[in-house]
């Protein structure tokens, strides 16, 4: 192959050298080499006089400055030169006609442009990752990546508290369980939710809390990876955020002490006394009502066999309950003393 030249592109070559036709070695520096003594063949067509109308120009030893255009030089391919003065031997040389952007990779500030095939970007995404090992190589990330996400592809559809995976979804049930999936594109783009139980026959993840939400066959998810731990904060605390707070506030406004929900350490003086002044009929309280009975199983009682029946509290200090009762013992009327 020839020297290279940039396609469609006026250059200067030197061409020769030219020698004596007699002895083959004298150099010829006196010659006038017109346009029509310098044939042209562009990739192996027939030879035809150069476009370019100038005149070559003699150099030294034998050599000329010739020059051809841009017509010239506009077919890719070989470029065959044959120059031809009567009293000197032929002269030819022979080049090699390169894309413009071919030309400037090499000697411009051009970048060489290639176009993958098909099968070149088949053999790149099927290039196994276990080989690569470098840190922060993108092989690297990407395969770091790949032990978090188990699987990125578009829902069948969606509910409140489920979204039904891809058909190609693992087939054992509670494969995903533990795992986070998030929505990332489509109806419910940017949730993430944990599932707590998959079907592998159905591919229905059931996911707590429910979507705000719900999820279509429109709905591109991904599956992160994020290990049991998240398992056990389900199965063991089977409770929203909100129905915590619901029974933490609950708790705080029964006055039981302890910052954790579940667990009672003790219960204050203020607890006791909200559960024993709390109405249980009429306008009795536990307290009082506990009193008045005292009164009558466990007080003195004075008045028997007349129409008025007295009950004294536990310390006699007080006449607790005072009871009209008629000629048959019934109880016509009440005079309750529970202070």
């Amino acid at each position: 192959m020839g020297l290279w030249l940039k396609q469609s592109t006026t250059v200067t070559l030197q061409i020769g050298p030219f020698v004596d036709s007699g002895d083959g070695d004298t150099d010829e520096d006196g010659f006038t080499i017109a346009q029509a003594d310098v044939l042209l063949s562009k990739n192996g067509g027939v030879y035809d006089t150069k476009h370019d109308a100038n005149n070559a120009v003699y150099d030294t030893a034998g050599f000329y400055r010739c020059q051809i255009d841009d017509t010239d030089t506009n077919t890719l391919g070989r470029l065959q030169i044959d120059a031809h003065v009567t009293g000197a031997l032929h002269v030819y040389h022979e080049f090699m006609v390169v894309p413009a952007n071919v030309w400037d990779s090499f000697f411009g500030a051009d970048v060489l442009h290639t176009d993958l095939t098909a099968a070149a970007v088949d053999t790149v995404w099927d290039e196994l990752m276990a080989g690569h090992v470098t840190p922060d190589s993108a092989a690297y990330v990407m395969r770091s990546l790949t032990s978090l996400i188990s699987a990125v592809s578009l829902a069948q559809a969606g509910a409140a508290g489920s979204i039904t995976l891809a058909a190609a979804s693992s087939a054992v049930n509670d494969f995903y369980k533990g795992q986070t999936i998030c929505i990332v594109l489509g109806t419910g783009a940017g949730q993430a939710r944990a599932c707590y139980a998959y079907n592998g026959g159905t591919k229905v993840a059931s996911i707590r809390p429910e979507w705000a939400t719900a999820p279509d066959n429109t709905s591109y998810y991904a599956i992160l990876n994020v290990g049991s731990s998240v398992v056990a904060a389900i199965e063991d605390i089977d409770l929203s955020a909100t129905m915590k707070a619901s029974v933490q506030t609950a708790v705080e406004a029964s006055d039981l002490s302890g910052s954790t929900v579940g667990t009672v350490n003790t219960i204050s003086a203020g607890g006791i006394d909200g559960i024993w002044d709390e109405v249980i009929e009429g306008t009795l309280t536990g307290r009082q009502t506990l009193r008045l009975n005292l009164a009558v199983l466990a007080g003195k009682s004075s008045g028997g066999g007349t129409a008025t029946l007295i009950f004294r509290d536990s310390g006699d200090g007080t006449d607790r309950v005072t009871a009209t009762v008629d000629a048959n013992g019934n109880r016509t009327g009440m005079v309750l003393d529970v202070s």
